[in-house]
């Protein structure tokens, strides 16, 4: 029996406006649509059963060829997607306007022909759709100077608005160029901020100041090149200020929010990452709603996959954030197949979510659960971020250790470190391994305990540098390393903290 057959799980990803429309979609056409009972019948299992499905339908023709079938289904489900989401987007009502608009011109029906551009111009303008807007303005300037209508005398204006609409697009594109360039800087050739490369960017005029971007969607790219690289420098504050900044200068344009949804969820998640490293949570449970009501919207099955991971995943680190562990591991017990196994959610935020109910593990002091993922997952997927799969090698040193396995945990210090050797930003990581093999050298309790005591402040005054702590952000050694010196649980420190630190924020 197989519970992650492909038509299962896409079947099982879909709303029921999805469902509904899907069906309305195969009705129209001809023939016959054995199909449709296929899908009401899987869309009805708990668990996919191939065998009960071939049982029930035996004495049907079209179970001889079950595998054509269930294809055959598939693709028209996918269809059927596609056909829903982009109905409602900006561009295909302007590509729709603009077939009216030819045909109108063409036929001579000038001022019919000047209602539908006015209508397209607004919907390009809201959107920001400069390419089409152009568009549009360049036959709205034909007409002008070819007709004696109306717009004759408005020509001027019109070339005056062309002028501004090229030179938004011009200046968006600009800082789209900058962004892949700092992308590329940072995140590919690994780059120091004070590299003439990067300062070089920096320093140019658009990024001086945030009013030299003349659209939202060029203020966007100001707000995100800016919050990158204070996160690359470790300034999580500051990256959380440009983030907030960001999402509001979305908020501004409506419009904007409706037709890109999948941007708007990207940066609320940016943003929630950033508060968590910075520790300033205002906020962040009401981008959390509205990052779930996001998958209320009438958007792609692609995009809200994506979202639901987005929103899971922030969940998870509240949660984390809070030492609720064990909620952790049942929300993910729930959603094991909607989302952990779901393929249409990407890998990356799969393996993500995974790393969190590891996490989860340890803090539920469930050793060798968290072990078993992360040896199954965690280190093994070619998905993983590179980040996720360093800092999944040393929490399974803290399973080894908390598991007492002293042997195995010996031989993964010596693999670990001859690994982190041709790395760079290892500094944590060497701590960790220097201090883990003095603890278990250590004979007498005492003495273990003093030694995480001296663990727990090197890594204090190490998590200032961002760089040399950046993959032990990834789990909080800080906490568990005073757990082990106090001889108290890691989730009971993590509360305390939460707890304390709440309090003071509020």
């Amino acid at each position: 029996m197989k519970s992650n057959d492909p038509l299962y799980q896409l079947i099982k990803t879909l709303s029921g406006t999805e469902k509904r429309y899907f069906k309305l979609h195969a009705n129209k056409q001809e023939g016959k649509k054995d199909y449709l009972d296929l899908f009401d019948f899987i869309d009805k299992q708990k668990k996919y059963d191939e065998t009960k499905l071939k049982e029930s339908f035996k004495t049907r023709d079209f179970i001889k060829h079950i595998p054509v079938v269930k294809n055959y289904l598939f693709n028209a489900i996918i269809d059927s997607l596609h056909e829903f989401s982009k109905y409602d987007t900006a561009q295909y009502k302007i590509e729709e306007l603009l077939k009216k608009i030819a045909v109108l011109y063409q036929k001579g029906l000038i001022d019919l022909c000047i209602k539908y551009i006015e209508k397209a111009k607004k919907i390009a303008e809201d959107h920001e759709c400069f390419p089409d807007l152009i568009k549009l303005l360049e036959i709205q300037y034909q007409i002008s100077i070819k007709n004696s209508s109306r717009l004759f005398s408005e020509r001027k204006e019109i070339q005056a608005e062309l002028k501004l609409s090229v030179e938004k697009y011009y200046n968006f594109c600009q800082y789209t160029q900058l962004h892949s360039d700092i992308n590329d800087f940072l995140y590919r050739q690994n780059l120091p901020i004070e590299s003439p490369e990067i300062q070089n960017v920096l320093h140019l005029p658009l990024l001086m100041k945030p009013d030299m971007a003349l659209s939202v969607r060029a203020n966007e790219l100001y707000f995100i090149i800016h919050s990158r690289v204070c996160e690359y420098m470790g300034d999580m504050k500051m990256a959380s200020t440009y983030m907030f900044n960001l999402l509001k200068t979305y908020e501004s344009k409506p419009g904007l929010l409706q037709e890109y949804p999948l941007k708007y969820a990207r940066a609320i998640n940016g943003y929630l990452q950033s508060t968590f490293d910075a520790k300033k949570f205002e906020h962040f449970n009401h981008y959390l709603g509205v990052l779930e009501n996001l998958l209320e919207l009438k958007i792609s099955s692609e995009n809200k996959n994506f979202i639901k991971g987005l929103y899971y995943v922030n969940l998870f680190i509240r949660n984390v954030e809070y030492g609720l562990f064990k909620e952790i591991v049942d929300v993910i017990e729930k959603i094991e197949l909607d989302v952990v196994q779901n393929t249409l959610v990407p890998a990356k935020i799969r393996i993500i979510i995974l790393y969190h109910e590891c996490v989860a593990f340890i803090g539920n002091e469930q050793y060798k659960e968290a072990l078993k993922l992360i040896n199954t997952f965690l280190t093994t997927n070619e998905n993983i971020i590179p980040v996720i799969k360093r800092a999944s090698k040393l929490i399974g040193l803290v399973c080894q250790y908390e598991l007492g396995h002293i042997d195995q945990l010996e031989n993964e210090i010596l693999s670990i470190d001859r690994n982190i050797a041709v790395l760079n930003n290892t500094e944590g990581e060497k701590l960790f391994l220097k201090h883990l093999k003095k603890i278990i050298k250590a004979m007498e309790k005492k003495d273990v305990l003093q030694q995480f005591n001296y663990f727990n402040k090197d890594l204090i005054h190490l998590s200032d540098s961002a760089s040399s702590f950046s993959v032990l952000r990834y789990f909080d050694v800080i906490s568990w390393t005073e757990s082990k010196s106090r001889n108290i649980s890691f989730a009971s420190v993590v509360k305390e903290k939460a707890k304390q630190h709440h309090a003071n924020s509020n």
